[in-house]
């Protein structure tokens, strides 16, 4: 089994002439490169479109894809492994619950086979003879700008790890640039509470939950100086009563996605050590209609 974080064939196409990156317009994210159907295909919006032959921007036609999906790597095993049978698994291929079956029936016919997936294969997966699971990339989970990133990730390895040695004879392969982590030295140890120890330590360092409540306010407008303006009336409103109550203010800021599905997006985040959130509610109730209110959420990448 083979593990990749993404679909599709290429994380994005690029132009080595100018530099230009193929963009959704509803949405500040790279467009996906699916080889097969030669689309451009955005995993938030679901926009697509063919992949002109040209650049947009300065007319070149050196495009070049860059990174890798379940498409490639498939592509990739192909090659080395022609007589193998080779099974994908993620949402592009996988539709329906009668697709997810066929395929989970498939793999656990007797037989070698070398399956591909996303976080699809992760979960409820079941193979005795699973003796060999491979972590493409690992590194980009615990990197990504986000306080649960290393408890996220740990449990993510752990989960996908653990389809392999079901019979205590299984390998787990990891591709790392960073094999020193703590991350890795604890997961070879199958010691998940070093992990929850240090990623305490950390929090509490810095002020996230369990030790304070945190509340994640997204403002969205299509119009780009509204969000702004809201995000701004919001912070000024906050700050009156920050002195008064045990509360931090930290924004506003454009959050990594800073537009989706047609509306720009702003980002506060308030840490408070108050019991009774009372005031805060009572201070955003007005501005309910243009904002989504997260509290403790497990991850800010939203």
């Amino acid at each position: 089994m083979v593990f990749t974080p993404t679909r599709g064939y290429a994380n994005y196409v690029i132009c080595s002439d100018c530099g230009y990156i193929f963009k959704c317009d509803e949405c500040d994210v790279s467009l996906t490169f699916h080889k097969n159907e030669r689309k451009l295909r955005c995993h938030y919006c679901g926009k697509e479109s063919e992949l002109p032959n040209f650049c947009p921007k300065c007319g070149g036609f050196k495009l070049q894809t860059r990174g890798f999906g379940t498409e490639r790597v498939m592509a990739e095993l192909a090659k080395l492994f022609p007589s193998q049978p080779l099974v994908r698994v993620d949402r592009t291929v996988i539709k329906t619950f009668k697709d997810l079956r066929n395929t989970f029936n498939f793999m656990k016919e007797p037989g070698k086979k070398i399956v591909v997936g996303t976080k699809m294969i992760t979960k409820g997966l079941d193979i005795q003879d699973l003796d060999l699971v491979v972590i493409l990339d690992a590194d980009r989970y615990f990197n990504f700008p986000d306080y649960n990133a290393q408890e996220s990730t740990a449990s993510l390895l752990m989960q996908v790890a653990g389809r392999s040695g079901r019979k205590e004879k299984g390998k787990v392969i990891i591709q790392s640039f960073q094999p020193e982590n703590h991350i890795y030295k604890s997961l070879i140890d199958h010691n998940f509470d070093l992990i929850a120890e240090n990623d305490l330590e950390q929090r509490k360092i810095y002020g996230y939950p369990p030790f304070v409540t945190l509340f994640m306010i997204l403002v969205n407008n299509p119009s780009a100086d509204k969000a702004k303006a809201k995000a701004n009336e919001i912070v000024e409103e906050l700050s009156k009563i920050e002195n008064q109550v045990d509360i931090e203010i930290l924004g506003p800021v454009v959050p990594i996605i800073s537009k989706l599905r047609g509306n720009y997006r702003y980002q506060i985040i308030i840490k408070s050590k108050q019991k009774n959130h009372d005031f805060l509610y009572s201070t955003l109730k007005k501005h309910f209609r243009d904002i989504k209110i997260y509290v403790n959420p497990p991850t800010t990448l939203v």
